[in-house]
């Protein structure tokens, strides 16, 4: 992967780019399809789908990948790079997140980060790799079954986790519902949901005490809009909001 990894874009070609409180799907040149969240842009290089496929996201976004080994496909983000040769699978990579995240669908990819201490990880269909930027040290949760095994990789910033799946039903995938429209909030709390929120639903959100910040809240929301999101959240944790246009 090292040469690979190695490549960068200096050629922007074609852009695709989401505004906030919109998602998009694109097919690519190559027959690959990109579907993206809110707020989220997607770079290929100018010789995309020449020797390789190299492109450079910026937000989230849900990758099929055409298979076409002799042109490996690359995925570049902040933190990471990511190596494919035919799978399914989701970055979500945002500029203001304390974390980056990938999950693997179907397929395998191959996962460079960019800390301190540069390393790569082979990732299992329904695995979620994340790499948090401002933390020191985490151990690694592999769980096989209901044992759980902890063990140490040697890049510190790493951690993954297998997802339960019902009968490979990957449309429960809490990290892959934006793609059906719906939103997933597993023990969330406030700070984290105000930026999705905001990035969802094209507001801004101001959280007026520490208090607030730490509510943590588990909900799945589908066709509701800010008001009734807000006020369904209310009933969980005590809490008064207003608002001014998009504020």
């Amino acid at each position: 992967m090292n040469d690979i990894a190695r490549q960068t874009i200096t050629n922007v070609g074609q852009v695709y780019q989401t505004k906030k409180g919109e998602k998009k799907t694109f097919e690519l040149i190559d027959g690959s399809t990109v579907t993206l969240n809110s707020a989220s842009k997607l770079e290929l290089s100018s010789d995309f789908n020449g020797e390789l496929r190299l492109v450079r996201l910026v937000g989230e976004g849900y990758f099929q990948v055409a298979k076409n080994r002799e042109k490996p496909f690359m995925v570049q983000a902040s933190d990471f790079d990511i190596k494919v040769l035919g799978t399914t699978f989701n970055v979500k990579s945002y500029p203001e997140e304390p974390t980056a995240e990938a999950v693997l669908v179907e397929g395998s990819i191959e996962m460079k980060s960019k800390g301190q201490r540069e390393n790569s990880v082979v990732i299992k269909p329904n695995q979620k790799i994340t790499i948090f930027k401002n933390q020191a040290e985490l151990a690694v949760n592999a769980s096989k079954g209901n044992k759980s095994t902890l063990s140490k990789l040697p890049i510190k910033e790493i951690a993954i986790e297998n997802i339960p799946v019902v009968e490979s039903n990957t449309t429960e995938i809490p990290d892959i519902a934006w793609k059906e429209n719906r939103l997933e909030i597993v023990d969330q709390d406030f700070e984290s949901l105000r930026r999705t929120l905001e990035r969802w639903y094209d507001v801004d959100i101001q959280l007026q005490s520490e208090e607030l910040k730490r509510y943590r809240f588990t909900a799945t929301f589908s066709k509701e809009n800010i008001t009734q999101v807000l006020s369904a959240l209310q009933k969980v944790e005590p809490f008064k909001f207003e608002l001014y246009g998009k504020k």
